[in-house]
This record gives structure tokens, C-alpha cells and sequence, in this order.
């Protein structure tokens, strides 16, 4: 690994040199069969910071591109990893990148990309990210690549998980574009990730307490079927062994009497039960099974 420091920090090496070892870097993170060995020991030696380095805005795109990609597999499942990038300038630099209107939209995308994963592992950053939070909520309105969109969503999702983020979420203006999107979108990916952002956000929205709510509820309870089974479902979702981040939008969900009753209907007790069997070991899955269990009982 430190070798790989060597060349991406050494002035003796080319962009093109440094491009080649970072990609190395990524298929080695990618492919090891010890990825979060090979993750942790990445992150001691010292190639969290320099990686981030390389995402500099006074660098090259092509550079900061290959930055970027591997600083997505470095923080990949991996919370240490993702608490130590998350200390570092990474979320300043996506700021600017994503803002700057020179910046062209597969940097753009890239650079969101590389924050999903820190955002979903490491809540300590969380607080760096609020003055990200109007320019997602511009791009979920504004912008009409798809897959740059989705990106924005899945990171507003994370971030909405956290208590701590829901007011700063709400007052950048998030629900309402996320729930037009719930609303409008095709893709199931972009349609289930809005969803429980706005069940995370607003567990007293409109539209899950009526119309739409039992189809959002039954297909939110679905992926906690298949998560428990070890699906990453949706796919692309990233939602494999972390069933208890869908236990804590069912228990805001359950604030709602409305949506309680859509929850029975999709059998969500008996898959909370098998939860409590299956992953009795999932400290956080249990705590939030037994309390959606417990709001569930007032109505009995």
C-alpha cells in the first residue's frame, strides 16, 4: 500500500502514472477476496488523504475521476474507512465540484457518487454535508440526467436516516421534490429510494397516509423480506446487511395510525418476529424491530 502512497503523492510521477496506479489501487480494493482487510490497511497507510488530495479541484479531471473511483471502493461497506474520509476536505471538494459550472456532469457524478457510501457508513460527517443540501435539492428538480438525479436521492436518503439531518434536510426544500419524484418517476430504484427518504423525513406525509401509501409501504416492506434473506434488493440499493436502517423507517413510519394498518396488511409483524430470530445478534435491528412492535401494539 505504500507504495501506492509513494507514486499518487510524489511529484516524480506523471498524471498518467498516477491514474494507472490508482486504478490498480481500485481493482486490487474491488476484486481482493480480504476487501475490508485490504480497505483498513489502505486507510492506515495513509492513502485516504492522498486520494483526497488528488480530488482537488486544481487537478486534472482525469486525476480527480481516478480519485474519485477509488475513494468509492475505499469507503465501500467500510465504516472506519468512510470515518476517516470523512475528517478529511472530501465533502468541501464535492461542494465546489458539483457548484462550479465548468465541471463537466461525469465529474459531477462521480464526485456525489464518492459520497454515498461515507454518507451511509459514517454519520460523524453528516454535519459537513448541510451546505451540500440545496444544490441536491436543485438537482432533484432540476436535472434531467437520470442517473445524476438518483445519485442526489440516494445521498438526501442517507443523510435522512439521521435524526440530527431532518431539519436541515426539510428546510433546504426536500420533501416536496422528493415526493413529486415518488410520485412521477419509473425507475423502481429512484421510485423506492425516494420513498424512504420521505417516510424517513415526513412520516406524515400526504401521500403515504393516502392514495399511494399502501403500494409505497408494501414495496418498502418487500425489501426488508428480501434484505433479510441477504438480497440487495432493490438492486443497487446497497441495502445488503443493513435490514435495520428499513426496522428505523418503520418505526417513524408507525407514528402514523394510517400507516400502521398498511404495514399489518404487508405482513410486517411476522417479518419483524423473523428478524428478531434471524439477526439476533444485529443490536440495531433489534432495538428498532421491538419498537415498531411495541407502537404496533397500541392498536391491538
Amino acid at each position: 500500500m505504500k507504495s501506492f502512497v509513494h507514486i499518487i503523492v510524489s511529484e516524480e510521477y506523471s498524471p498518467q502514472q498516477k491514474c494507472i496506479a490508482m486504478t490498480q489501487l481500485r481493482q486490487l480494493l474491488f476484486n481482493s477476496s480480504s476487501q475490508k482487510n485490504d480497505q483498513d490497511e489502505a486507510a492506515k497507510s495513509g492513502i485516504v488523504n492522498a486520494l483526497v488530495s488528488l480530488t482537488n479541484m486544481s487537478q486534472s479531471d482525469e486525476v480527480r475521476s481516478c480519485a474519485f473511483d477509488c475513494i468509492i471502493e475505499e469507503c465501500f461497506n467500510n465504516i472506519q474507512v468512510s470515518d476517516e474520509t470523512g475528517k478529511t476536505e472530501l465533502v468541501d471538494i464535492v461542494i465546489e465540484t458539483v457548484k462550479h459550472s465548468k465541471t463537466t456532469l461525469q465529474l459531477k457524478q462521480l464526485s456525489l457518487t464518492s459520497v454515498i457510501n461515507l454518507a451511509g457508513n459514517s454519520w460523524n460527517s453528516h454535519h459537513k454535508f448541510i451546505p451540500l443540501l440545496p444544490y441536491l435539492v436543485h438537482i432533484i428538480i432540476n436535472e434531467v440526467d437520470d442517473s445524476f438525479r438518483l445519485r442526489a436521492v440516494m445521498l438526501l436518503n442517507n443523510l435522512a436516516y439521521n435524526p440530527d439531518m431532518t431539519k436541515p434536510i426539510i428546510e433546504a426544500g426536500a420533501v416536496n421534490p422528493l415526493t413529486a419524484l415518488m410520485q412521477q418517476t419509473e425507475t423502481k430504484l429512484a421510485f423506492f429510494i425516494a420513498s424512504i427518504a420521505v417516510a424517513n423525513l415526513d412520516p406524515h406525509n400526504e401521500i403515504l397516509v393516502r392514495g399511494a401509501g399502501e403500494k409505497i409501504i408494501y414495496h418498502i416492506t418487500t425489501a426488508f423480506s428480501r434484505v433479510l434473506q441477504g438480497k440487495d434488493y432493490p438492486a443497487g440499493s446497497n441495502l445488503y446487511g443493513k435490514s435495520w436502517k428499513l426496522a428505523m423507517t418503520f418505526s417513524k413510519l408507525c407514528e402514523n395510525k394510517a400507516n400502521r394498518v398498511a404495514l399489518r396488511k404487508a405482513g410486517i409483524l411476522k417479518l419483524l418476529n423473523e428478524a428478531l430470530t434471524i439477526v439476533p445478534h444485529d443490536k440495531d435491528l433489534c432495538y428498532y424491530s421491538l419498537k415498531v412492535l411495541w407502537k404496533m401494539s397500541e392498536d391491538d
